[in-house]
């Protein structure tokens, strides 16, 4: 992306290759990967770290087997020579300077001067997501959809065409928690100016026309159907059934086949200016910008919606008193594991003794003690992993993994049993210095872009963080111990009231 010239027109492909250059490359690309494979390590170019402020996002971890294959039992070679490393010291990432403040339609606004390029990163995060869909399961998520639909002076395909010739992004989604509003563009008058004002009348003006409305419905009913083919998506809203019962949380995102064919325009329209107001909103702002730039770029995209108020708090879950068991019949190769119970909130006190934990446990990938346990020793599982997804209310802590039919009472009693005794003894002071190490030195890269900067800023502004959230993040990661740990743990989870869900073919011992 350039400055002057945002879509330069198109050149003639030019040749840099000989025929005979290209053979010698894809020779040599042929040796690599061989030689590689030889190494049984290839370089992952896919690797994405996950932001701890945005925790509440669930992995996508869902791999397969083949019905007649055994995992490989992984060495232990080079995970042992890894100790032999030294250890580097922490690291305290940029320098972030967060200015914080409440425009005068009542928005918090958060801001970073990031002046090292010329660009503009903003998140608008209304309190919108799926746990305000009430009755009408589905309504949040259709909302943000329709956004980008139409506004009072642009339609879909005037706001396309806008967006790309000013060479800026802009994109909408919505969670339980939250509805994001999203854009990124240069910083440039010509090119500001022009994408901020389409940006702040489509939030505060969309159209919902009628076509993009149908069209949109239709599609949530096609997901809804393609759904059901899912392991991952049937496993997951089976879960939230059970975690949440009543709970907002357990409202499917998504929608039902009923709630979906209910929804009319009218209901989005209400429930934009319910939700889509100025007390219910934060604007975080990072970029190549003034504090008084950012403060005319808040006040121009709250001038025209409602001051609004802000919405009601979202009631505390129930905890389980009686464990659950439940299996879902499905033809899979293999059967999917899913064990969870309710976690924290993100706003809780012992959420960093609970993520230093989690990362020992089950969230660290290779090194974690339930991948060591399951797949390392004995073969079971090519994935496994555990999470906390804290949100506005208590999120669930999950435990995930996949394995054949024969082996699933043998993959739930290690699991089982390595919960129990960490819950009771904690970590190894070896484990948590590795974890503290692996978290401390690689969170700085959690904060090289101004796009995950702006991710944290909402995230701070919506949960209530505070300020000093990213200077002391690793900081607080170092001084937790194993005493805390095992506190944290015993508190929030309780192994003999976790939901299990199987999914796959029926086991022939039940």
């Amino acid at each position: 992306m350039t400055e002057d010239k945002p879509y330069p027109k198109p050149k003639k492909p030019t040749q840099y290759f000989n025929r005979k250059a290209l053979n010698a490359i894809i020779i040599v690309t042929a040796i690599l990967i061989l030689v590689f494979s030889q190494m049984g390590e290839w370089p992952n170019s896919n690797d994405e770290n996950q932001s701890p402020a945005d925790a509440s996002q669930e992995k996508d971890n869902d791999i397969t087997l083949n019905a007649n294959s055994t995992p490989l039992k992984a060495t232990k070679t080079v995970l042992e020579t890894l100790s032999s490393v030294p250890k580097t010291p922490l690291s305290q990432g940029r320098d972030i300077d967060i200015q914080n403040w409440t425009n005068p339609k009542g928005a918090k606004v958060f801001f970073v001067a990031a002046p090292d390029l010329p660009m503009l990163d903003v998140r608008v995060i209304f309190d919108a997501g799926a746990a305000r869909d009430d009755q009408l399961p589905g309504l949040a998520g259709l909302t943000s959809d329709m956004l980008l639909e139409g506004s009072a002076n642009y339609n879909v395909d005037q706001i396309a065409t806008h967006f790309e010739q000013l060479g800026a992004r802009i994109s909408t989604s919505a969670h339980r928690d939250m509805a994001i509003v999203q854009l990124r563009t240069l910083t440039t008058d010509k090119y500001l100016n022009p994408a901020l004002t389409v940006f702040a009348e489509i939030i505060a003006k969309p159209s919902f026309p009628s076509s993009s409305f149908a069209r949109h419905r239709k599609l949530m009913l096609i997901g809804l159907e393609q759904e059901k083919q899912s392991p991952r998506s049937l496993i997951s809203k089976r879960n939230f059934q059970h975690l949440y019962s009543n709970h907002p949380y357990g409202i499917p995102p998504n929608g039902t086949n009923e709630s979906i064919r209910a929804l009319t325009i009218e209901d989005l329209k209400h429930f934009h200016q319910r939700y889509y107001v100025a007390q219910n909103v934060v604007i975080a702002l990072v970029g190549d910008i003034t504090r008084q730039q950012a403060e005319t770029i808040a006040n121009q995209i709250t001038q025209e919606i409602l001051p609004g108020k802000h919405a009601p708090t979202i009631a505390d879950v129930v905890v389980l008193d009686n464990p659950v068991v439940d299996h879902i019949e499905h033809p899979t190769q293999q059967t999917h594991i899913l064990i969870s119970t309710h976690g924290i909130t993100r706003m809780d006190k012992s959420y960093m003794a609970l993520y230093v934990g989690n990362e020992i446990f089950g969230g660290s990938g290779f090194s974690s003690i339930l991948n060591e346990e399951i797949r390392q020793d004995r073969g079971l599982s090519y994935s496994v992993y555990s999470y906390f997804s804290a949100m506005r209310s208590q999120g669930p802590f999950t435990i995930s993994l996949q394995t054949k039919t024969e082996n699933v009472n043998e993959a739930l009693k290690v699991v089982r049993e390595n919960l129990t005794n960490f819950i009771d003894k904690g970590p190894t002071q070896e484990q948590l210095d590795t974890a503290i190490q692996n978290i401390t030195s690689s969170f700085p890269l959690n904060t090289a872009s101004n796009s995950s900067i702006v991710s944290y800023l909402g995230s701070i502004g919506f949960y209530s963080l505070p300020l000093d959230y990213l200077d002391t993040f690793t900081q607080k990661a170092a001084r937790v111990s194993i005493d805390d740990i095992k506190t944290a743990f015993s508190q929030v989870i309780k192994p003999e009231k976790m939901v299990t869900i199987t999914l796959g073919h029926k086991r022939k011992d039940g």
